[in-house]
């Protein structure tokens, strides 16, 4: 296993503690935690040789950034809301999002998965500043910072590292936060 595999399966399993403790409280987090999950679960099979994961390891990331990425925010925007707490009520807009996103995806539409998952990080950064939930906060520049450097090397302008790393583990480290950062707000504010 090469270390885009390993970092795959660090992300699969964080992916796989959140589905575990959130599914009851927080069954739209749990959800997005899942669909990242597959794709990261997918990406560990391809990365350890299973040339033919590479399209569904593909589709399944593009299904993450297009609809996990935003109900992930949703989630933590409006704790409250019928989408964070109820599993149908979340559904709803992950198939449209689904949808939509793999239609503007086959209409060559490429550059709206990336958009739209830094949009929804941007989201959850603002959202957990302006709520004081500073370890939350930092899970979500730790995305971002993941997300950011994966363009960057992508794009030639930084060397030395494996981009595809970078952002597992980013992702990895941010959701961790992310959702201990929250899960701890929660508990202090049912007190």
């Amino acid at each position: 296993m090469n270390g885009a595999g390993a970092s795959d399966l660090v992300l699969a399993l964080v992916c796989a503690v959140v589905i575990l403790t959130q599914r009851r409280a927080r069954p739209g987090v749990a959800l997005a935690a899942g669909l990242i999950g597959l794709a990261a679960a997918i990406g560990v099979l391809r990365f350890s040789g299973l040339v033919a994961m590479t399209g569904p390891n593909k589709f399944a990331s593009l299904l993450s950034a297009v609809a996990a990425f935003p109900l992930l925010a949703f989630s933590l925007r409006y704790p409250a809301s019928r989408v964070a707490l109820h599993v149908g009520a979340a559904v709803r807009p992950l198939l449209v999002l689904v949808a939509a996103g793999v239609a503007l995806n086959m209409a060559g539409v490429t550059a709206w998965g990336p958009a739209l998952s830094l949009g929804s990080v941007l989201v959850m950064l603002a959202t957990m500043a302006w709520r004081r939930q500073y370890v939350a906060a930092l899970g979500a520049l730790v995305l971002l910072g993941g997300m950011l450097a994966t363009l960057a090397g992508r794009a030639g302008a930084v060397t030395g590292f494996n981009p595809v790393v970078m952002l597992h583990l980013g992702l990895a480290t941010g959701l961790a936060l992310l959702v201990a950062g929250t899960a701890r707000a929660r508990t202090a504010t049912a007190n």
